[in-house]
Parts: structure tokens; C-alpha cells; sequence
């Protein structure tokens, strides 16, 4: 453990949320502790019923051994609206087939930066999955992603500028 034990304990009975977290992996690997998967446990699950995004994505995943775990997709999704990145990932990758429509934290994580979310919402936007066809959306997401390096950005902004031109772009040709 990069903190002591003593100042983890004492940084916990102050409510610190990092540091409460991180006793809590702590006791979940018997670092420096007796482990105790259960202390661990209880001590994430206060977190996560606090708002604590990085404990509600942790308390989620003991949850998820089933993707229909009712208490586990909650959390998940509790993370996601607060912008955990893990969170809104996991949620484009195993729950947004389910969708009807997306969730407004997508726009708000992918306006944050989070290239995923871009892509994702670049080719929802392309296909028009979950949302109406529309290659300037599409083609804005997808640059924003292409920006921050993104590879399969690069490929689906080139297919849409070559499929859709103009109807994709911002200025008049």
C-alpha cells in the first residue's frame, strides 16, 4: 500500500472517499490487512450508496457476473451519468444493443472528452442506431474522436466523407 494502514484508517473514519476506497481494496487483498472480502465489500457498497462513481463502478462488477444483474447494471449505470469512463465503456460495449434511445451522460462523456462515447456516437449517428441518420452529427463526433487519436475514428470519418459527401460536411461545396 502506497498509505499507511493507520493513516487509511484514520482518513476513512473522516470520510475521505479515495482513501476509503482504497482501504477497502486494502482489505479485499490482504495487503497489510487480514483480507476480508466482506469488510471490503460493505465498505464499497457505503461508497457506492454515497455517489462515490469509482465505487459505484467497483461495487458493480462484483455484481455483473451476469449481465442481467439487476443491482450491478444500476450501479453501473450511477457511474456512467457521474462520467466514469470505465463505466460509460462497459456500457457501450455490453448494454447498448438494449437501448432505445441513448442515455444523456453519453453526450455529456463523450463532450468531456471520452473518445469511446465519441466513436460510439459517431457511428450511431452514420447508421442511425438509436438515434435519426444524420452525417454531420456523425461526421462532428467522428473528428472529435479522430482528434484524440482514435484509429477506428480515422477509418468510419473516411468512409463517411467518401460515402456522403457533401451531406457530411459543415461548409458548402
Amino acid at each position: 500500500c502506497a498509505h499507511s494502514i493507520t493513516g487509511l484508517l484514520i482518513a476513512a473514519k473522516r470520510d475521505n472517499p479515495h482513501d476509503m476506497l482504497y482501504l477497502a481494496y486494502c482489505f479485499l487483498n490482504g495487503i497489510e490487512v487480514k483480507q476480508s472480502p466482506w469488510k471490503a465489500l460493505r465498505m464499497t457498497k457505503k461508497l457506492a450508496k454515497s455517489g462515490y462513481a469509482p465505487a459505484q463502478y467497483f461495487f458493480a462488477q462484483w455484481f455483473c457476473a451476469s449481465e442481467k444483474s439487476k443491482i450491478g447494471n444500476y450501479y453501473y449505470d450511477e457511474a456512467a451519468k457521474q462520467g466514469c469512463t470505465f463505466a460509460v465503456n462497459r456500457w457501450i460495449e455490453k448494454r447498448s444493443d438494449d437501448a432505445e434511445s441513448l442515455p444523456e451522460w453519453l453526450y455529456l462523456s463523450a463532450d468531456s472528452g471520452n473518445e469511446t462515447a465519441q466513436l460510439f456516437l459517431g457511428k450511431c449517428y452514420l447508421e442511425g442506431r438509436h438515434v435519426a441518420q444524420d452525417y454531420k452529427q456523425a461526421a462532428a463526433w467522428l473528428k472529435r474522436a479522430w482528434e484524440l487519436g482514435d484509429k477506428n475514428a480515422t477509418k468510419l470519418l473516411l468512409e463517411c466523407y467518401e460515402n456522403h459527401f457533401p451531406e457530411c460536411c459543415d461548409e458548402k461545396y
